[in-house]
């Protein structure tokens, strides 16, 4: 039971990051993409989500990863992790 919880840290560590990098491209990218101008504009929009959502899960990814090899019991704790990576 236990078990299932062990991962949870490391997503907490991962979102913050994630989600900060998801809105401030997606804000940048209809700036730059022209979705902010007026009148209505989907492919600029569709665009600037798309990058948004790449850059995401580019740092959510890594973070589900470890979660899942943490609750699968591959490693006891996140420092075990870590220590693994630098070796």
């Amino acid at each position: 039971m236990w078990r299932l919880w062990r991962g949870v840290h490391s997503l907490a560590i991962g979102c913050v990051p994630a989600h900060a990098a998801y809105f401030s491209v997606y804000e940048l990218a209809k700036s730059k993409f022209g979705a902010n101008e007026p009148g209505h504009h989907p492919m600029a929009a569709a665009g600037a989500g798309i990058l948004s959502v790449a850059v995401h899960d580019s740092v959510m990814t890594p973070a589900d990863m470890i979660k899942q090899r943490l609750q699968l019991g591959y490693y006891r704790t996140l420092s075990v992790f870590f220590e693994w990576l630098g070796n």
